[in-house]
């Protein structure tokens, strides 16, 4: 490397500690401080990062791998960022016109842009810079956070929207990267940073930021990560990509209740492949087996490798009926597989394990057990065997249950139960009412964690849900008449259905005020506008509202502020452990201030401990709500 090219030593000593294994976003921000109140001219960030990369790869002998090349993008966009934003601080608390001018040249440069939110107006100012890496040519400037988000790709807003809630409740730095989706599925990728001002009782009173346009970068990235995601040797999919691949897929399994089959297949004696005839032909065996199994299965289905010789077939949207002539054709075809035209006599069997996969979040942790656990039964018949796994649960009595009887079960009415669990008050103790929480009477889907889970995963959440809720609220009816009665709904459940056919549930000897309806944050709110709608309506009946499982849950600073609940309920995520001075009860005291705002009232959930209900109290939390106080009954 030329001396006259060489980097600025600072800049690549930040680098080297960001990309070998000391990767920390206050690096990045240190840097870009340092460059800013330096003075350093923003023409030569540019030059200055590709010089510093070079001189990388030349220490690691002219390559680095994937993941540093990615920390190398992560470094470059985080540091300019940074800059921008001190010096976009700079100008704000008028530090002269050299400021101005260089965050002029930085804007204009890099393409950054700059914006703000005022949370107490809700009035949202932004350049036009802002409005051209949001769409300006398609919709017009942005005119509020709510355009904003609705110009996102459908599969960010909750991140954004969850990073925005950890700035204003946990001070936590927002830095976030997101899609703005064009009419022609085509995608823009903005990095955008912000912080927040507080006034001097500490509520957050404004947002701003800066924006970066990173679409170039994620090319590259997704590059990189197509490397990555790959079997070297194969071709097919690694364990990472599959796991990476079924994640993505998840939301359309979930929209159309699709059945979805696994097969894990091993090579039977392959070891002794390799022991006589060496790696290179061991090597050649398993590129056969990888080209045959993407030439029998679909496009839409997916092929790993995820062992020596080990391979797992995904067939999404498929039958165990359909599924079973696969496995058949790929154990043949395994068999009858001419290996080397230099040793035709040479053959390899295969054992297939076929599962019948679940449909949610969980399939990606369970699906290799699972599927591992029918191959060894496979084997255990002897070599060459398909064995299908055909039971997705097993109660205590050790009777299987088939996915069709389980999901009669939920859909029935009569197969609910309700207990309830105290509201007291955290000063004394009195019990100001029950949270009711819907029990299944089968054996294996108890709780609601577990039959919602299932429901979900079938695709009927909403009216296993509706269930629940009526079930619930029958209950309510022997609770004396001054204690308050809380009944759960999924957003989804209240999205879809009508305000009238919840409130025809509510006993009719009650006054429909003592009725609070919660909305779990365990789900994401996907209409946002559909939701208040109703809500809107469940108020105006006197129906009270709250945002339950806060802090743990789909948390979203739009659902606090477009909801604006009479109560938020905080998870026992928050709540267990916490002391004086912490993490937790920082977060916590900022919430209060939030909520506060519109009036509302916070209860805790989860409280076990003495400990934690003093430290509460001295938060000034006046509701509560745990085993501390009794057992659901």
């Amino acid at each position: 490397m030329n001396p006259a090219t060489q980097p600025s030593q600072e800049y690549l000593a930040f680098l080297r500690n960001a990309v070998f294994g000391l990767e920390d976003s206050n690096l990045c921000f240190e840097l870009g401080k340092k460059l800013a109140e330096n003075g350093v001219e923003v023409e030569s960030l540019e030059s200055q990062h590709e010089q510093a990369v070079e001189q990388l790869r030349l220490e690691r002998g002219g390559l680095l791998e994937v993941k540093e090349e990615r920390a190398c993008l992560r470094f470059q966009v985080r540091t300019l960022l940074a800059f921008a934003d001190i010096l976009q601080e700079d100008w704000r608390m008028n530090l002269g016109i050299e400021s101005r001018e260089q965050l002029e040249l930085l804007r204009d440069t890099a393409g950054i842009g700059t914006w703000s939110w005022d949370l107490q107006t809700r009035d949202f100012q932004a350049d036009q810079r802002f409005h051209l890496l949001h769409g300006y040519v398609h919709w017009g400037p942005v005119v509020d956070h709510e355009d904003q988000l609705r110009r996102l790709h459908p599969a960010d807003v909750e991140c954004v929207t969850k990073a925005t809630l950890n700035l204003l409740v946990e001070d936590k730095p927002l830095a976030v990267a997101y899609r703005i989706l064009h009419p022609d599925r085509s995608c823009t990728h903005v990095s955008l940073r912000a912080n927040l001002v507080r006034d001097a009782e500490g509520v957050p009173q404004r947002l701003y930021g800066v924006c970066l346009d990173i679409t170039e970068n994620c090319r590259v990235h997704q590059e990189l990560e197509e490397l990555s995601r790959s079997d070297p040797l194969t071709g097919v999919l690694n364990r990472r990509g599959l796991t990476s691949s079924l994640e993505c897929d998840v939301e359309r399994r979930r929209k159309f209740g699709n059945e979805v089959q696994a097969l894990f297949i091993d090579l039977d004696d392959f070891k002794s492949i390799n022991d006589v005839y060496g790696h290179s032909v061991g090597d050649a065996t398993l590129q056969r087996v990888s080209d045959l199994l993407r030439n029998i299965v679909r496009s839409t289905d997916y092929v790993a490798r995820i062992g020596g010789d080990e391979f797992l077939v995904i067939l999404p949207n498929t039958t165990h009926d359909e599924a079973m002539p696969v496995a058949r054709k790929i154990s043949s075809s395994i068999e009858n597989m001419l290996i080397s035209t230099k040793f035709p006599h040479l053959r390899v069997g295969a054992s297939v394990g076929l599962v019948s996969a679940a449909f949610g979040d969980d399939m990606v942790q369970n699906l290799l057990v699972r599927a591992e656990r029918a191959l060894h039964s496979a084997k255990r018949l002897g070599k060459g065997q398909i064995f299908h796994e055909d039971s997705l649960f097993e109660s205590s009595d050790e009777r299987p249950h088939s996915f069709n009887e389980l999901l009669a079960e939920l859909n029935d009415p009569a197969s609910y139960f309700a207990v309830r669990q105290p509201l007291v008050s955290a000063h004394s103790l009195e019990v100001l009412g029950y949270e009711f929480l819907a029990r299944s009477r089968c054996e294996v889907l108890k709780s609601p964690e577990d039959f919602l889970r299932f429901a979900m995963d079938a695709g009927v959440a909403n009216i296993v849900d509706a269930h629940a809720f009526a079930t619930c609220a029958a209950a309510a009816h022997a609770v004396p008449a001054e204690l308050q009665c809380h009944l759960n709904l999924l957003p989804s459940t209240l999205e879809n259905g009508k305000p009238e056919q919840w409130l025809r549930c509510l006993p009719s000897n009650r006054d429909l005020g003592s009725f609070c309806i919660e909305i779990s944050e365990k789900e994401s709110v996907r209409h946002p506008q559909r939701l208040l709608k109703n809500v809107k309506e469940l108020r105006a009946a006197g129906v009270r509202v709250a945002l339950d499982d806060v802090g743990y849950g789909h948390s979203s600073l739009e659902a606090l502020l477009l909801l604006e609940p009479e109560v938020v309920k905080v998870d026992r995520m928050m709540v267990r452990g916490i002391t004086k001075g912490c993490d937790n009860y920082r977060a916590f005291r900022n919430l209060l201030k939030v909520v506060r705002t519109w009036g509302g009232e916070v209860v805790a959930e989860g409280v076990e401990r003495q400990q934690e209900l003093e430290v509460l109290l001295d938060l000034g939390v006046n509701k509560v709500q745990g085993f501390l106080f009794g057992q659901p009954e």
